[in-house]
């Protein structure tokens, strides 16, 4: 009993000697409060073991979380959030985008009037060739924005980068390439997918108008658009399409001559007094070069020109639109007349040179 009993007193002071060591641990974590060793000797029993919950409890709340868990970054290991790729419409809009603020820009409309004259020049002279060539310009495009968008995809870079914008005219050149090499199979393809278009226009026109079999009977549908899209790919095909390519172009290139002609015409009166000697009433109103487009195929287009909104103009009948039509009229007939006559004699050489051959090989 005796053993037992002086056991328990050195177990006791063992104790009572770590719960003073670590309420002198708690008091020097506490630079307000005075602490002595004297001070430590006489906290009571239950003093020291509330401190040593306390203790416990800090200890707990202290530790470190495992590694693997560890979700700290520091400045160094933050990264950037790569750009989301863009897809081939988001290209498409922002070049379109780009393509209309450079027209309408104002330090810019010299130069879009001048290639406006050109390309109606050259439109307006040869249309196949002018055809051929948009076809070529259409699949670089087309080429160039894919490749663009694919770079885009499997990298995260954008239109600007220097490497998409690389990667995208390399593959654009390569297209036109192909394209220009097999021009003849492109423009039997165009044809079938204008033929399609025309079908499915047709189709909704004569849906519209109470043809329901064609919005209902599979085999009609069917056939209606076999007939359509194969009549269109074989006149493609034989090149009986250059009549109308040639029609089209001096349209359109008479339509940029014209349109060019205003606005300098318009520029040059704003800034000039010889319209005012002549026309003491007129009002110059100068704009940018797709104004002047839209005021010749638009009758509700603003009015811009010479005359625009002054006494001369005839009621609703805008004077500048009526000069600017005027003159698009007599381009075109001064387009087409000459082309469809070279295109006659070019049919009638290919023929004559082919009864030539025709002669000499069953001779």
């Amino acid at each position: 009993t005796g053993v037992a009993a002086e056991s328990s007193n050195e177990v006791t002071a063992a104790v009572l000697q770590a719960s003073r060591y670590n309420t002198a641990a708690l008091w020097e974590q506490m630079p307000d409060e005075s602490f002595d060793e004297e001070s430590a000797n006489t906290v009571s029993p239950v003093a020291l073991s509330e401190h040593d919950d306390e203790l416990e409890e800090k200890d707990e709340d202290t530790t470190p979380a495992p590694a693997s868990e560890d979700t700290t970054t520091t400045p160094d290991d933050t990264t950037t959030t790569p750009a989301p790729p863009e897809s081939t419409k988001s290209i498409l809009q922002h070049i379109s985008y780009e393509v209309k603020a450079q027209l309408d820009s104002a330090e810019h409309q010299v130069w879009v009037a001048v290639l406006a004259l050109a390309f109606g020049l050259v439109m307006m002279c040869d249309g196949e060739d002018t055809f051929n060539w948009l076809l070529i310009g259409a699949a670089f495009l087309l080429f160039c924005v894919l490749a663009m968008s694919e770079i885009s995809q499997v990298w995260g870079v954008g239109r600007h980068s220097v490497i998409s914008r690389v990667v995208g005219i390399e593959v654009g050149i390569a297209g036109a390439f192909a394209v220009k090499q097999s021009i003849q199979g492109v423009t039997f393809a165009v044809g079938l997918a204008l033929g399609a278009f025309i079908a499915m226009t047709l189709q909704r026109q004569l849906v519209s108008l109470g043809a329901d079999a064609l919005e209902e009977n599979q085999g009609l549908i069917v056939a209606f658009y076999t007939v359509i899209v194969g009549v269109v790919g074989i006149t493609f095909n034989r090149n009986h399409h250059v009549r109308f390519v040639i029609f089209a172009s001096s349209m359109f290139g008479s339509l940029l001559v014209s349109s060019a002609v205003s606005w300098c015409v318009t520029t040059v009166a704003a800034r000039g007094t010889w319209v005012a000697s002549a026309f003491p009433d007129a009002m110059p109103k100068a704009g940018s070069w797709v104004d002047f487009v839209l005021l010749l195929v638009d009758g509700g287009a603003p009015d811009v020109g010479v005359f625009a909104e002054s006494r001369y103009n005839l009621d609703q009948w805008r004077t500048d639109r009526i000069v600017g039509v005027a003159l698009a009229v007599l381009l075109f007939l001064g387009g087409a007349i000459p082309q469809l006559k070279a295109m006659k004699a070019k049919v009638e050489a290919r023929e004559r040179g082919g009864l030539h051959e025709a002669l000499l090989s069953s001779a």
